[in-house]
């Protein structure tokens, strides 16, 4: 047998100790949020060999400064533990801070070491190149990461429990001993994410002659999702048989939290690759891909993460291999598999993913109408399955517990955004319809529903004057009246969306107008076929 790349640094960090530690009853505990959930298994596995551990702060300015850990390994992104100010209260003196998964099982003992506040907005200036709050990996770092970093080896007691396609939780060591059983060294890592690279796995220059096929996803991160996660990774799994007719096939869902820092997160990718045994790594390449080449006509960062690039492909014992992107099939072409086909015909590619239309607007604006009336046209003449979100329908239940308190306002954002994520995260479309008055709110709405596909914020528009006049529901008469203070009456607390996706504007145009005005945005951004 002809045994896998070794990997990266030499050896695979596997942090699972025998038998849990003592005294665990006694420990102070964190609850990890998905993303440190995400890391501990990672870093639990393996995969993100060399490290033990979540960073000190060195380690942490080296990787940010120059890609590498204190010692000089190559090492892209930091692998970092965020920790509240009533966690770092509960810690205390404590030298040891149990951590639990989502279920609240024990997972993992951290020895407690460094404790400092970062420089968030610096670190997202490093990795991500800009601080603009509406890039998703901005977004996710300044405002769902908590103000402290506690760095520590991690001593694990079990994974976290797995709820989704538990039997393609590899991990490293499995994967590797599958790779050596079949007495093969040649693996080609292939990361699919897109309808172009489900078309690419039928072009024989995405794998290397005679050798693997290693197929790696990841539904987490920040990374906004093209294909919805869950259609994405049950058509592969489905389609593992047929595929594996022809070449050597393995599937691998990983709990790999994705960043979208461009070339950090490709040789981040890479190196799990390595650790995970496959001696090859597709690169896919585009007009923008980065590369070394051409530098002078980049960007300051972009020509770092080209300069990344450069150095992962010389110190890197796996083989970055480009491969020419594929056009995604459209409807009536065949791609790899009848599967995959499948997946095209179904709502899983980028003209059939899910999706939430935001309207946002002043009370009696035209919201609902509009609503409904894209909902009845997406249903029938394009077959999607669709949900309103209705403010006035979710005050029968959902939000009735809500006032018009500034802070309740933002929870109801928030509470139709969550459900508008998960209808999104599973392929449906959700057109949502809410006042929506706070520009903070409608943002922390948008980093919600991007984590499972697009958002499309539309300010369906109008005067006060012309809402006044409709009044349907006798708010601005019950307002003027005093009987409902000063809210909408003349749009003081209404913020005027800066840069919605569409501007609907109902003072002008009738509903089947503003209807196919969104249409016609929906269809050029090939999230709807056409009919």
């Amino acid at each position: 047998m002809v045994p896998p790349l070794p990997p990266h640094g030499g050896q695979l960090k596997q942090l699972l100790l025998p038998e849990p530690p003592a005294d665990l009853e006694r420990l102070p505990f964190l609850k990890l949020t998905p993303r440190q959930q995400c890391d501990v298994e990672m870093l639990l596995t393996g995969a993100y060999s060399p490290l033990e551990g979540f960073l000190g702060r060195d380690d942490y300015l080296a990787v940010l400064q120059t890609c590498r850990l204190a010692d000089g390994t190559l090492w892209p992104i930091p692998a970092t533990l965020d920790i509240t100010h009533d966690t770092l209260a509960a810690l205390g003196g404590a030298d040891r801070l149990l951590l639990l998964d989502a279920e609240l099982y024990p997972v993992a003992v951290l020895e407690a070491g460094e404790i400092w506040q970062p420089d968030r907005a610096q670190e997202a200036r490093i990795l991500y190149g800009t601080d603009d709050p509406t890039h998703p990996g901005v977004a996710f770092l300044l405002h769902d990461t908590a103000p402290y970093y506690l760095s520590g080896r991690l001593r694990g007691i079990r994974l976290p429990v797995c709820r989704f396609q538990a039997d393609f939780r590899l991990p490293p060591a499995a994967m590797r001993a599958l790779l050596a059983q079949a007495g093969s060294a040649h693996g080609m890592a292939f990361w699919p994410e897109t309808p172009a690279d489900l078309a690419a796995l039928q072009h024989a220059s995405a794998i290397p002659r005679a050798g693997n096929l290693l197929l790696f996803f990841s539904a987490s991160g920040a990374v906004p999702a093209v294909v919805p996660g869950r259609t994405l990774a049950l058509n592969l799994a489905a389609a593992l048989p047929r595929l594996n007719a022809a070449q050597r096939v393995s599937y691998c869902n990983l709990p790999l939290w994705r960043r979208p820092a461009g070339g950090r997160d490709l040789v981040l990718r890479a190196i799990v690759s390595q650790n995970y045994g496959a001696s090859h790594f597709r690169v896919p390449v585009t007009g923008d891909s980065l590369s070394a080449d051409g530098a002078a006509e980049k960007t300051g960062w972009q020509q770092a993460q080209a300069l990344l690039l450069k150095h992962a492909r010389r110190e890197l014992e796996i083989a970055f291999v480009n491969v020419p992107q594929a056009v995604a099939p459209k409807t009536g072409v065949s791609s790899a598999t009848p599967e995959i086909d499948a997946l095209f015909h179904h709502g899983g590619s980028s003209r059939g993913s899910g999706f939430a239309l935001f309207l946002t607007g002043l009370s009696g604006a035209g919201k609902s109408s509009l609503a409904h009336a894209l909902a009845e046209t997406l249903e029938c003449r394009y077959r999607r399955a669709v949900t309103v979100l209705d403010g006035d329908y979710s005050r029968q239940l959902l939000t009735s517990d809500l006032t018009a308190a500034p802070e309740h306002q933002r929870l109801n954002v928030l509470r139709h955004a969550f459900i508008a994520s998960e209808i999104t995260r599973h392929g449906g479309i959700a057109v949502c319809a809410l006042v929506a008055p706070d520009a903070q709110a409608r943002l922390e709405a948008r980093r919600l529903v991007e984590r499972a596909g697009r958002f499309i914020e539309i300010h369906v528009a109008a005067p006060v004057a012309v809402c006044a006049a409709r009044d349907r529901k006798g708010i601005y008469s019950r307002t003027k009246a005093g009987l409902l203070g000063a809210i909408g009456m003349h749009g003081e607390d209404y913020a005027v969306p800066s840069g919605p996706e569409i501007v609907a504007d109902s003072a002008r145009d009738d509903v089947a107008t503003l209807t196919q005005q969104v249409i016609d945005y929906l269809m050029a951004h090939a999230l709807l076929d056409r009919s």
